[in-house]
């Protein structure tokens, strides 16, 4: 039998062992906003050495960095993101994860807090570890990924086509004050018109 790599030995135990007793120096909390910034720079930075990301910065670097942070940005402002933080100080953000019903898009520890990287990969992906989901991005801190999960970079056009938070808090404000706009109608079909963040389209990885 081959012996589990010491990520799965972690994730198992945090599964299917009795709750641990240890206390962590880290608490986990919900994203917030003042948490944006470290957030995208720790997902970028992360993921920027994995194979693809590395193949596509060697090409084109500011064409990388300016795409990936238009996704990683319309993710954060649609999606649920968790963060772990100093026990000490909850504004110090140590690592995150970010997920939509059904799929896992990413999670990254600080480097400084590698010791714990595990620990705390499991503390925030936990059960989801064995369950099939999908996964948006390669993330280069759980390799090998779980072999349940299935890497579905389009699974990103459903949900990049969502209203962001602003664009939904606008919307609803419409709504409340009784200003409906009529969706445009092209012969007998809807037409559909996708906000897009920034006034532009937003690329998906490796398009």
């Amino acid at each position: 039998m081959t012996e589990p790599t010491p990520m799965t030995r972690v994730l198992r135990e945090a599964i299917d062992v009795e709750p641990r007793t240890e206390i962590w120096p880290w608490q986990k909390r919900a994203y917030a906003n003042a948490d944006q910034d470290i957030v995208i720079s720790l997902w970028l930075e992360t993921h920027a050495w994995s194979g693809a990301a590395h193949r596509h910065r060697a090409r084109d670097r500011d064409g990388y960095w300016n795409q990936h942070r238009d996704i990683v940005v319309a993710l954060v402002d649609r999606c649920m993101v968790e963060v772990l933080v100093d026990s000490q100080d909850p504004r110090i953000v140590w690592a995150f994860a970010c997920f939509s019903p059904g799929i896992v898009h990413f999670a990254a520890v600080k480097k400084k807090y590698a010791e714990f990287k595990d620990e705390m990969l499991a503390d925030l992906i936990g059960s989801q570890y064995h369950l099939p989901l999908r996964h948006s991005y390669v993330i280069p801190q759980l390799l090998p990924m779980p072999p349940s999960w299935v890497f579905d970079p389009h699974c990103l056009f459903d949900i990049l086509k969502q209203p962001s938070a602003r664009r939904a808090a606008f919307l609803e404000m419409q709504h409340a004050t009784n200003i409906v706009h009529a969706p445009v109608i092209c012969g007998s079909a809807q037409a559909i018109v996708v906000p897009r963040d920034g006034g532009h389209d937003i690329e998906l990885p490796g398009r």
